[in-house]
Order: structure tokens, then C-alpha cells, then sequence
């Protein structure tokens, strides 16, 4: 088996390119954990924020949910109580309504 010779000038060559690549790579890396740092930071803050208002995301969502409900409810009841023409017609109107302002339901 014939050995493979190394060509060490041109991988002394080649070093400063080497040097510059990881260089920049561990400037990148320092640039990325000091973002991530930042972002940290920037959460543990509006988490405190959120927090101090008395907001506690978990019961907003089980409150929506609730709400959510409670609308499917009531529209079946109205549904039950209204012709279908009109349900379709306030239906019609709430698609319609680009600004979403007025709506009936």
C-alpha cells in the first residue's frame, strides 16, 4: 500500500484562511449567545410584566374557551327561536362586514 504524502507547505498555506474561519466563528457564536441572552431577558421581563398585571395566561385561555361555549350555546338557543332565514341573513351580513364593527352576533 503506497503512503500518502503530505504536502505540509501548502497546508501551512492554508492556516491563515483556517485561522480567519474560526475566528469568525467564534465571533458569530459570542454575536448568537449574547441575541439569545437578549431574547431571555426580553421574555423573563414581559413574563413580570404579565405578571404584575394580574394576568395569568392559562385562566385568559380556559376563559375563552368558556366564552367560546357559551356563544356555540346561545346561538343554538337563537337558532331554536329564529326562522332560518333570519339566521342566514345575520349570518350573511357578519361575512360582509369588512370592519367587523356592528356585527349582530
Amino acid at each position: 500500500m503506497k503512503e500518502k504524502k503530505l504536502n505540509y507547505e501548502a497546508m501551512v498555506k492554508e492556516l491563515p484562511t483556517l485561522e480567519k474561519i474560526i475566528s469568525d466563528g467564534g465571533k458569530a457564536l459570542i454575536k448568537c449567545e449574547a441575541e439569545l441572552n437578549s431574547l431571555r431577558n426580553s421574555y423573563e421581563k414581559c413574563k413580570k410584566e404579565i405578571e404584575n398585571l394580574g394576568v395569568n395566561p392559562q385562566k385568559v385561555k380556559e376563559e375563552i374557551v368558556t366564552l367560546k361555549e357559551d356563544f356555540s350555546k346561545k346561538y343554538n338557543e337563537l337558532e331554536k327561536l329564529l326562522p332560518t332565514e333570519i339566521i342566514n341573513e345575520i349570518n350573511n351580513v357578519n361575512d360582509y362586514n369588512e370592519n367587523k364593527e356592528d356585527l349582530i352576533f
